[in-house]
C-alpha cells in the first residue's frame, strides 16, 4: 500500500497539458471490464462501473499529454485489486500495472462499482474519494479493458450545442427504456387515469454534472389516446447542486400499440429536455433575471408580465434550444418551428382574454429576441 501511495502522488505531480471545456477525463472500461465488477454491487445498488477518473471535475482545466488521448487498453494491465465498501458506496483499487497514466484529483486510483441510491442514504460516485487505503480487502484481481476519453459537460459548455445534445440524447433513451420495459408497462396498466407513478430515474447522467442531481419523473396513462410532456428544471439557486430535473407524462394507456407514438415522444423530448438543460446550464443570475420574473399563470396576469416572462434572457436561451433540439430530432427548419411556438403563445394569449391589438407588438418583441438568439446560436 505504501507504494502504491507513493506512486500515486508522483502521478499527482506530473505536468499536465492546459485544456478547457471538458467536464473530466477517464479511462472509460468496456462492457466485458464493467460486467465483471457487478457480482460487488449490492442487491437494490445503483451499479456504476463505469470509469476510472484520471483527471477529476475540479483540475479539468488541465489535460492530459497529447500521447495519452488516443491510449486504449485491450490486455486488461491495470487491474482492480482490492474493494471497499460501507452504506453508501462500494469501490474497487485500481493496481495500474506500471501503466504510467497520469492522474489529478482522485485520492488514489479507482473505479466506483455501485452506489445507494435510498433517499435517506444517497450515496454518490465522488464518495469513493473518501476512502482509506486501509479500507480495501484484498481480492483476485479483475483486468480493466477500456479507452481514454474526454467527458464533456454541458455546464461547462454552455454553448456547445453539440455537447448540450449528448446530455439530451443519453437522457431520452433512459427515458424510453424506463418506458418500455415489461415491469413499467405493466404498473402504468393498474393504473387509475387520476393516478400518477413516480421514480427517480436510475441513472449516471449526471453524476459528474454539477447543476442537476437528479431526474425525477411522473407518468400517468390515458384512455382517449392524448399525449403530453412537461419539465421543470427546479433550481435550487443558493445550492445548484441540489436542483433537479422533473418531468411529467401523460401518455395513451396502450402506447406501445400506437403507431407514431415513438417519434412523438422523442420530438417532445427533444425539444422539453434541450430547454430544462439549457436553464441547467444557465448561470443563476440568467435564471434569476432581475428578480421579478413572473411564473406560472402570473405571466398572463397582463401584457408586461408575457413579455417579462417569454422574453426574459433565460426563456430565451430556453425555448431557442427546445427548437433546436426538436429541429434536429424532426427535420423541421427551426425558423418554421420558432414561429409555431409564437402562435401558441398568441393562442394562449387569446384565450386568457387578450385582443389581437395589444398582443401582437407583445408577441413581435419576444419573436425578435428570439430570432435574435436562433441566428447567434446558428452562427457560433
Amino acid at each position: 500500500m505504501k507504494l502504491l501511495r507513493e506512486y500515486v502522488r508522483e502521478l499527482l505531480e506530473l505536468n499536465l497539458g492546459t485544456g478547457s471545456g471538458m467536464e473530466y477525463t477517464a479511462f472509460v472500461l468496456d462492457a466485458s471490464s464493467a460486467s465483471s465488477l457487478h457480482q460487488y454491487a449490492p442487491k437494490g445498488w445503483a451499479i456504476k462501473s463505469h470509469h476510472m477518473t484520471l483527471i477529476s471535475p475540479k483540475n479539468q482545466k488541465q489535460r492530459l499529454p497529447s500521447q495519452w488521448l488516443d491510449f486504449q487498453d485491450g490486455t486488461g494491465q491495470m487491474k482492480v485489486v482490492a474493494i471497499a465498501k460501507n452504506d453508501k458506496v462500494v469501490t474497487g483499487l485500481v493496481d495500474l500495472g506500471g501503466v504510467p497514466i497520469p492522474m489529478k484529483g482522485p485520492a488514489f486510483p479507482h473505479v466506483t462499482i455501485a452506489i445507494n441510491t435510498h433517499p435517506e442514504i444517497n450515496g454518490k460516485a465522488h464518495m469513493s474519494n473518501e476512502f482509506q487505503l486501509s479500507d480495501f480487502e484484498p481480492i483476485d484481481p479483475i483486468p480493466l479493458t477500456g479507452t481514454v476519453e474526454e467527458i464533456f459537460s454541458a455546464g461547462k459548455l454552455k454553448e456547445n450545442k453539440d455537447n448540450t445534445t449528448s446530455y439530451v440524447d443519453a437522457l431520452e433513451n433512459k427515458i424510453f427504456e424506463f418506458l418500455f420495459s415489461k415491469s413499467t408497462y405493466e404498473h402504468l396498466q393498474a393504473l387509475d387515469e387520476e393516478q400518477e407513478a413516480t421514480v427517480v430515474l436510475n441513472t449516471d447522467i449526471f453524476d459528474d454534472f454539477e447543476n442537476i442531481n437528479e431526474v425525477h419523473i411522473g407518468v400517468s396513462v390515458n384512455s382517449e389516446g392524448n399525449g403530453e410532456v412537461e419539465a421543470a428544471y427546479v433550481c435550487i439557486q443558493t445550492e445548484r447542486e441540489k436542483s433537479n430535473l422533473v418531468l411529467t407524462l401523460n401518455i395513451p394507456r396502450n402506447y406501445p400499440k400506437v403507431d407514431g407514438f415513438q417519434e412523438w415522444l422523442s420530438a417532445e423530448l427533444a425539444d422539453t429536455l434541450s430547454h430544462e438543460i439549457q436553464h441547467s446550464c444557465d448561470t443563476s443570475d440568467i435564471l434569476a433575471g432581475d428578480g421579478n420574473i413572473p411564473e406560472g399563470d402570473d405571466k398572463w396576469a397582463d401584457l408586461e408580465s408575457i413579455e417579462k416572462y417569454y422574453a426574459s434572457e433565460a426563456e430565451t436561451r430556453g425555448h431557442v434550444a427546445g427548437i433546436l433540439g426538436r429541429s434536429r430530432r424532426t427535420g423541421e427548419e427551426p425558423e418554421s418551428l420558432l414561429q409555431q411556438d409564437i402562435d401558441t403563445i398568441m393562442n394562449k394569449a387569446a384565450d386568457k382574454g387578450y385582443n389581437k391589438v395589444e398582443i401582437v407588438p407583445v408577441v413581435q418583441n419576444i419573436y425578435n429576441k428570439w430570432q435574435k438568439r436562433l441566428n447567434d446560436v446558428k452562427s457560433s
